[in-house]
């Protein structure tokens, strides 16, 4: 009887134990997609600026700002200005928790970089984790976006993704072929309807 108590008892530690090893396994392979999936660039180095890991958008931005000279093993200068900020205040005892900068690729894309302390529990020291954005990119995904909570019709879509890229109207109107006064129209459209969501949502 104690032996039929028991063997379930002992199955649950083997399955239990045969979970920590599957999953032991899969996490570092499982985190590595993660983070190769994200729009932004992911950046690790120690507080000396090493390189200790970048996923594919950081590697591309890495590589733009060096003119892809050679492979980075520490962080370009650009970025790595923005950290060293973050660990001379660490240094001096300050507690900020994030350096925010912008730079400008020779492309001249503009990335914006935020800096902070990651420290990983079976580590004893911490990483600088760095992200990267490109603003054009996050303009553009905020854009669209805002298409569909807006329900725009196809010409008003193009208007606005237009006008968020910092187009006058004037411009907006020579690129669509319509006139200034079509675009004034289409706005006045497109900020009823924003209106009419941001009351539904308050």
């Amino acid at each position: 009887m104690n032996s039929l108590i028991n063997a379930p008892e002992r199955t649950d530690r083997s399955i239990q134990v045969l979970d920590r090893r599957l999953t032991s396994r899969l996490k570092p392979a499982l985190l590595q997609e993660a983070i190769e999936c994200f729009m932004d660039g992911i950046l690790l180095l120690t507080p000396a600026g090493d390189w200790v890991h970048g996923n594919s958008y950081a590697r591309q931005v890495c590589g733009q700002l060096t003119q892809n000279l050679t492979q980075p093993h520490r962080a370009p200068q650009q970025i790595w200005l923005v950290c060293e900020v973050l660990v001379r205040n660490h240094q001096r005892g300050s507690s900020a928790l994030v350096v925010e900068s912008e730079v400008t690729t020779p492309n001249f894309n503009t990335i914006r970089v935020r800096a902070s302390w990651l420290k990983p529990e079976n580590s004893e020291s911490p990483f600088v984790l760095v992200t990267l954005e490109d603003r054009y990119q996050a303009m553009q995904n905020k854009a669209i976006a805002e298409v569909q909570q807006y329900r725009l019709t196809p010409r008003e879509s193009e208007v606005w993704l237009l006008y968020q890229d910092n187009y006058s109207y004037k411009e907006i109107a020579t690129k669509l072929y319509i006139t200034v006064n079509t675009v004034k129209r289409h706005m006045k459209s497109i900020h009823a309807k924003r209106k009419g969501v941001l009351e539904i949502e308050s």
